[in-house]
């Protein structure tokens, strides 16, 4: 596995012990606790932003945003059981 796989794997796993552990004032608990349409619409809110990077902003504000994409869908991922 490479390195980049590594520390995606390690991320996705704080998203999931966050979920199951559910410490105070996390964020992933705070989407999770706002349920389906909240952790819906982020992730239709930071798909749009990506759009609008691409579109008209830096590379590394592309980056920036598609990170925050990612993270939401996993978070909607993790609120499912996706391991």
């Amino acid at each position: 596995m490479t390195g980049s796989m590594q520390i995606l794997d390690r991320l996705y796993e704080l998203v999931r012990s966050r979920r199951d552990e559910r410490p105070d004032e996390s964020y992933v608990v705070s989407l999770l606790e706002g349920g389906w349409d909240e952790m819906a619409a982020k992730v239709r809110e930071e798909a749009e932003e990506v759009v609008q990077a691409a579109r008209s902003e830096s590379d590394g504000a592309l980056t920036r945003e598609v990170a925050d994409l990612l993270f939401h869908v996993w978070v909607l991922m993790a609120s499912r059981g996706v391991e």
